[in-house]
């Protein structure tokens, strides 16, 4: 798992020990103002997609993967258990980052952006 913390205007996820390696990051910040929408939809292993970071398909994704629709950073183990950040005006259209309470986490997420807007 990681880290992640919701201020007045922003996200940041950090990746704390290994997880830093295996992502090829320390941390992420996202810009309220950058996420589009939230989804708690599984997501599927990708195959054979270039990246900078680690794919073991079955076992992790983590690090910065380029695919069709855009730059898309995932750190995922749990297919199951993540939530995926559609974002603009961002350097990923996707962050996709597993994490313990995906629907509680997705609410508080669309609730701090909803109130950056206002």
């Amino acid at each position: 798992m990681v880290k992640i913390s919701i201020t007045k205007t922003a996200i940041i996820i950090n990746f704390e020990s290994f997880k830093k390696f295996l992502a090829l990051k320390n941390n992420l910040r996202i810009p309220l103002s950058c996420v589009k929408s939230v989804s708690t939809l599984p997501v599927k292993w990708l195959i054979f997609t270039p990246k900078a970071g680690t794919n073991f398909p079955g076992l992790i994704m983590a690090g910065t993967f380029f695919r069709k629709e855009g730059i898309t950073f995932y750190y995922v183990k749990d297919l199951k258990k993540c939530i995926t950040l559609s974002l603009k005006d961002h350097r990923y259209s996707k962050v996709v980052i597993q994490v313990k309470q995906k629907d509680d986490l997705a609410l508080k997420i669309r609730r701090a952006v909803k109130e950056f807007s206002s």
